[in-house]
């Protein structure tokens, strides 16, 4: 019985399972699209401006923002075909984050089964936090994609030794690095376990170990190499990346320095059980009061990103076994897992992070998920067959299907909540200068999206503290024809901006109210 149950498709056929979880995947995340009133900050800043250099043909000015190329470059792509840069984004975003299913699915499904397949991938189609960056114009889910496809096909070159699978993860790798630096990584786990590996079945017509690394690295570098080499050009020195998080971090392994002092992250959360560690431990070192706080700092994160269900079953997948994790299969997924975990243990307690970053590594976690999922359905067949539960019996034939919908109905609010509603005025602040001024308006602000929904020059405005003069001389140098401020964070910028406010400098021409903040629009009067 428990062979058969393993063997088993949920509908009847494997394509069947795909189908499904695909169209799932694919109305949930073009139902967010309609939820998603304004695009994120970075969306903003980075990819957007990226992806218009791009398309107007001004590469080294896109390329020059030091952010990996490869998702503005789709972005550019597309709006030649759909015509809107930001809705063809987005639309990238959509489509590489349905996309995502089809490597998990079949990952989870060589890892364990084909249930296992279809809840991993049923669970990535509902992921919180992966169908809410599937509907916005940033990175994640193009590099998601390409990250959890290189590692599948990774996985499939072990499995068959087939040269021409080596061949399709270099590339994958080489196309996950040029969306995020830390897709390099997966050459790292996939390179040691084909120096290490044992061929099987294979052995004969497999591919040789030095000749797979050497496919590997070739065809990784078939894709990556311009942009390396751009690298190499730029920072005259070879480097992976000009981001300075990722250069850190870098340095951080090279030198061996990721237990020394750091300056760490507030963690709010955590920080009462670590000053409660304090006062009954006052012989506990400092070091190790930072380790627990750093530690559940990652977690906290993890579970959040994981949403608390779905991790509760990747536990029980991880633990719950019938057979040892082998060599070459379920081991090569667990060391990708140890390549990025303390990657992002340290970025959870150092620096800024968001639930962002934790999205790739959750997305491979599912694998665990869904079988941990079809294991809880066994023991509660199990529970449902015994004499205690006769009252319950009913749902013996009804118990996969119940135990589903209970999953989807627990998971389903967090996944179709509106994202950023509270943040609609900036977009109204934003479009009204649009409306109302010449093209490209230059816009002194600290809220980079009403910048891009006016269509204008963003002058930055990062300063803190400073005084009213201040305040009007620097827009004026930088030729700023409107000032935005949130009348909640006015003070914070500039103290006694509304006593000091002088008529001769600044009017007051759009003001917009909404439930959290209130966004003010300033037109300076030249002079």
């Amino acid at each position: 019985m428990r062979d058969t149950l393993y063997n088993e498709t949920v509908l009847g056929s494997e394509r069947r399972d795909l189908v499904l979880v695909l169209a799932l995947a694919l109305g949930l995340r073009i139902f967010l699209y309609k939820l998603t009133y304004v695009i994120s900050i970075d969306g903003a800043a980075v990819y957007f401006p990226m992806a218009n250099h791009f398309a107007s043909g001004r590469w080294m000015e896109g390329l020059a923002f030091g952010y990996h190329p490869l998702y503005p470059l789709l972005g550019a792509f597309f709006s030649k075909v759909l015509g809107d840069l930001q809705f063809s984004g987005q639309m990238v975003s959509v489509l590489f984050g349905t996309l995502t299913v089809i490597p998990i699915f079949y990952l989870a499904k060589g890892m364990s089964n084909g249930r296992g397949g279809f809840f991993s991938s049923l669970f990535l189609a509902i992921l919180p936090n992966h169908v809410q960056l599937s509907a916005d114009f940033l990175t994640d889910t193009t590099y998601g994609f390409f990250f959890v496809s290189a590692i599948w096909l990774g996985w499939k070159a072990l499995k068959t030794e087939d040269w021409k699978m080596f061949i399709l993860a270099g590339l994958a790798t080489g196309l996950a690095y040029l969306d995020r630096a830390e897709g390099i990584g997966v050459l790292l786990p996939l390179s040691f376990w084909i120096f290490f590996r044992k061929s099987g079945a294979h052995k004969k017509k497999g591919c040789p170990k030095g000749l797979a690394i050497i496919i590997l690295l070739l065809s990784f570098l078939l894709v990556a190499s311009p942009y390396i080499l751009y690298l190499r050009s730029y920072t005259g020195t070879w480097t992976i990346s000009r981001k300075p998080a990722v250069n850190k971090v870098v340095h951080l392994i090279k030198e061996k320095l990721f237990f020394q002092k750091l300056e760490d992250k507030g963690v709010e959360k955590f920080d009462h059980f670590v000053q409660k560690l304090q006062r009954e431990g006052g012989g506990a070192s400092s070091g190790l009061v930072k380790w627990l706080k750093r530690t559940g700092s990652f977690f906290e994160f993890l579970v959040e990103t994981c949403h608390p269900l779905l991790f509760l079953f990747f536990m029980v997948g991880l633990i719950k076994r019938r057979v040892l994790p082998s060599w070459s299969g379920e081991g090569f997924l667990i060391a990708n897992l140890l390549v990025y975990a303390p990657i992002l243990f340290w970025m959870a307690s150092s620096s800024y992070i968001s639930h962002r970053y934790f999205v790739p590594f959750v997305v491979l976690c599912l694998v665990w998920s869904g079988r941990g999922f079809t294991e809880s359905y066994v023991w509660l067949q199990q529970k449902i067959s015994s004499k205690r539960w006769e009252k319950v019996r009913f749902l013996e034939s009804r118990g996969l299907l119940c135990l589903t919908l209970i999953t989807v109905i627990i998971i389903l609010p967090s996944t179709i909540h509106p994202s950023r509603k509270g943040k609609i005025v900036r977009k109204e602040a934003g479009l009204w200068i649009k409306n109302n001024s010449a093209s490209k308006p230059p816009v002194y602000t600290d809220m980079v999206q009403v910048n891009h929904y006016a269509g204008g020059r963003w002058i930055p405005l990062r300063e803190l503290g400073l005084s009213y003069d201040e305040l009007v001389s620097r827009a004026g140098k930088a030729g700023a024809d409107f000032l935005v401020l949130s009348e909640e964070n006015i003070e914070r910028i500039c103290p006694g901006f509304f006593e000091m406010q002088r008529p001769e400098d600044l009017k007051e021409v759009f003001r917009v109210t909404g439930n959290k903040e209130t966004i003010i629009v300033y037109h300076f009067r030249k002079r």
